[in-house]
């Protein structure tokens, strides 16, 4: 087998084919079909293998997405200051990102649907008047895709195959589909509690009226565990 490559040093060559998404495995049999020393071939795929490793360990946005994850959890800036010297980046640097960081995090607040810590300004309001993260959001708009989808086959099917009565009842059907897809996706139906950390949240309605007084005097929401307002 003949590379094209022939010629040029083998770890420029590792180099190069890894870029291109090759595995280090992959390229151990090919360097070796090549011809190359075993030895060598190994020596210079563990080495760039370890470096790739240190790259991505010093990805800036995983390093901060880390951090909000250790944060979240109870860690100090000093131990999200230690795991970034960890990793290969000074402590002079360090510090002052962990600082900022902290302050973004404990600005977030969690999303009334699934608790996922979240900036102020990426919330979206979904049809049940709850702060939602985009993941929630996303998932309601597949949701209502999908489904108008659905009701648009189903009108189609009845304008070609069903006469004028099957039309108009695969019609009142697809509409009723639609109709669903925008009220039940995009509504929050038990809203995540902060307190507890589970989607715990009722209305307020569903208690007796003698037992609200221990609610909050303005809550709607509350949480079935703990009784915390959740809005």
């Amino acid at each position: 087998m003949t590379s094209p490559f022939r010629g040029v040093p083998l770890r420029t060559r590792a180099i190069e084919l890894m870029k291109e998404g090759h595995t280090a495995d992959a390229l151990h049999v090919r360097f070796v079909q090549e011809g190359e020393d075993p030895e060598e071939v190994r020596s210079v795929l563990t080495e760039l293998v370890a470096l790739q490793h240190q790259a991505a360990a010093m990805d800036p946005e995983r390093l901060r997405n880390e951090a909000k994850w250790m944060f979240h959890r109870g860690a100090s800036v000093d131990d999200v200051v230690a795991h970034f010297v960890r990793v290969g980046i000074s402590e002079e640097h360090a510090r002052p990102e962990a600082e900022k960081i902290l302050v973004v995090v404990q600005r977030m607040q969690p999303c009334q649907r699934c608790g996922t810590p979240t900036e102020p300004s990426a919330f979206v309001m979904d049809f049940s008047g709850f702060k939602i993260c985009s993941g929630c959001n996303l998932r309601d708009e597949i949701g209502r895709s999908e489904q108008r989808g659905v009701a648009r086959d189903l009108e189609a099917v009845g304008m070609f195959g069903g006469g004028a009565v099957g039309a108009l009842a695969v019609g009142f059907i697809a509409d009723a589909m639609a109709h669903e897809a925008n009220t039940h996706h995009g509504a929050t139906s038990s809203p995540f509690c902060s307190r507890c950390k589970t989607p715990t949240g009722v209305h307020v309605s569903r208690y007796d009226p003698a037992t609200r007084s221990r609610f909050e005097p303005n809550a709607q929401w509350v949480c079935h565990q703990c009784g915390a307002k959740i809005a």
